[in-house]
């Protein structure tokens, strides 16, 4: 149309967005425009080309509980890792800066958060790590439609989109070793019908062994029972070295953490 109304630069602009807009999953697939960096001394990943695009990764912590029944009662992006058992929760936001980013993910982190005595905990990630765990390579495997047959034949990564107690998208990935930039797996499909989050995680315990609770869990659950205290009450001891802090938690037990870590878990659990 713009050809024929005799546009000279017009054409050219409309076929390349027509273009475009036509194999976006394709180039989101083959080029590093979801590529995140982290940002120095804080838990946030600030995405490369886009700089108002921001995320954090917490580590969901075992409890006491059962950990299939723990992670159902969590609501956003999981990703579950079948032969680890190890599983954490995404947080994405847009903002302009630093400061109103690190607001917005802290909040949906403590939103995420349990309210009371729980199965799992979030343990939110220092930039650097969370950049590490997400530089992967990762190959799209087929998912069926029966969800709970396949992951226990599932090895590799698990991307789960929860809504309240069900599973509305999901996607499967085998991890091919380490990329070279940091990004969030994407291409998750609508599950039809949509299965109970617990159904899924019972089914990869099926494949693997949850971990076991330990000295962040313990750290953990006394920051949410004591939530509300003065920062001195909280923690029994506090010590720097270099850039670790240790942190010697109600229980008694010493666990290792950076600085923007505790922050954020101070932050999350207040």
């Amino acid at each position: 149309m713009a050809l024929a109304a005799g546009g000279v630069l017009s054409p050219f602009v409309f076929l390349g967005a027509g273009i475009t807009t036509a194999l976006w999953p394709v180039i989101i697939r083959a080029t590093p425009l979801p590529a995140f960096v982290p940002v120095s001394d804080s838990i946030l990943l600030r995405s490369k080309y886009f700089p108002y695009c921001w995320c954090s990764v917490a580590e969901l912590r075992p409890g006491a509980g059962p950990f299939p029944m723990a992670a159902s009662s969590f609501s956003g992006t999981l990703m579950a890792f079948t032969d680890t058992g190890r599983t954490y929760f995404t947080a994405k936001c847009r903002a302009l800066g630093r400061r109103g980013a690190e607001e917005k993910l802290l909040a949906e982190l403590r939103a995420a958060a349990p309210a009371g005595r729980a199965g799992a905990y979030l343990l939110p990630l220092d930039a650097t790590a969370a950049a590490d765990l997400l530089t992967l390579k990762l190959a799209p495997t087929k998912l069926g439609e029966e969800i709970g047959k396949c992951v226990p034949a599932l090895s590799g990564l698990l991307v789960l989109e929860c809504s309240g107690p069900s599973v509305t998208k999901a996607a499967a990935y085998t991890v091919r070793g380490r990329g070279s930039t940091a990004a969030l797996p994407g291409g998750l499909r609508q599950l039809t019908p949509t299965p109970l989050t617990w159904e899924v995680f019972d089914a990869i315990g099926k494949r693997t062994r949850w971990p076991d609770p330990d000295p962040y869990s313990g750290l953990l659950d006394s920051m949410l029972a004591t939530r509300g205290v003065p920062f001195a009450e909280r923690m029994s001891q506090l010590e720097s070295s270099g850039d670790l802090l240790t942190v010697r938690s109600l229980g008694g037990e010493d666990v290792k953490t950076t600085r923007p870590q505790l922050r954020a878990i101070l932050s999350i659990y207040s």
